[in-house]
């Protein structure tokens, strides 16, 4: 069941990273894919929640009532928090953007501690946290900037290095290798396959059907920080964590470069300005 979910995932910001660098971010195609893999990661994250409850539970009893109380937190947080939560940070901005800050890393910290309590791992606290925090109010637009400013130069290259280090090619003896190979076709397939088959199915042609399957078989960071809590929590081991994560790195960088030459010269998906008027002449323009 966990091997499936984290062959299921899409990694959400590298996808609309890899968009944005083509300028592909506002075309149809784009905005497409991106509502695609939010629905899929949303859907991913329930799975992989009764899954961590299903292994770290002695029965099915515990199992159910971890669910229930997990979902009971998250409705807790959407319909009773978030509100509270708006208007408290709303007061708080008033005062300073430090009293903000405090305010969501008091939260951030507490709703994982919350779910770690419940039975699920901690990261499931913080996800729903962040869908919980309340958009468009400045300050906590730049209190979300200060968070990054550390954790992309500082906590990000040190979960990589955490990765790393649990990838280990020389405790694998040669016949996994096979296996591996095996779980990259079974990734791409069920991916890339079942996106593009079923885009084909509604209507649409082969060309922009094979276009979302390539971007929506872009895994990158969301499935590292998936594998990261299966292996934690106990249910793979470390040669199937080092296959997996050689499957991500291999799903991830082949995105752009087979996107590109899928996409080629179609203007559905292409950049606005690289499809204008051939007839325009620059040259015209600037001595006219």
């Amino acid at each position: 069941m966990f091997v499936a979910v984290a062959l299921s995932i899409t990694a959400f910001p590298v996808l609309a990273r890899i968009l944005a660098d083509r300028g592909l971010e506002t075309t149809p195609l784009g905005a497409f894919a991106l509502a695609c893999a939010a629905t899929d990661d949303a859907l991913a994250w329930c799975l992989l929640t009764a899954v961590v409850a299903l292994s770290t539970s002695g029965t099915v009893l515990s199992a159910l009532t971890t669910l229930a109380l997990t979902a009971v937190f998250a409705a807790g947080l959407t319909v009773v928090l978030r509100p509270l939560l708006h208007a408290l940070l709303e007061r708080a901005s008033r005062t300073s953007d430090d009293l903000v800050l405090v305010l969501l890393l008091a939260g951030l910290c507490l709703s994982a501690y919350t779910t770690d309590q419940i039975g699920v791992h901690p990261a499931f606290g913080a996800f729903l946290f962040g869908v919980t925090a309340p958009r468009g109010l400045p300050a906590v637009e730049r209190s979300a900037a200060r968070f990054r400013a550390v954790v992309l130069p500082l906590l990000l290259p040190l979960f990589f290095v955490d990765t790393g280090l649990h990838t280990d090619f020389s405790t694998l003896p040669a016949g996994q290798w096979g296996w591996g190979a095996a779980i990259l076709a079974v990734a791409v397939i069920g991916k890339w396959g079942g996106t593009a088959g079923a885009a084909r199915l509604t209507g649409s042609d082969w060309r922009w059907s094979a276009a979302v399957g390539t971007l929506m078989n872009c895994r990158g960071l969301a499935e590292l920080v998936v594998l990261g809590i299966g292996l934690q929590s106990g249910v793979i081991s470390e040669p199937l964590f080092t296959l997996l994560v050689v499957m991500t790195v291999i799903t991830t960088a082949a995105t752009a470069p087979i996107l590109r030459r899928v996409a080629s010269d179609d203007p559905r998906m292409t950049p606005p300005a690289a499809h204008d008027d051939p007839e325009r002449d620059p040259a015209r323009e600037v001595t006219g």
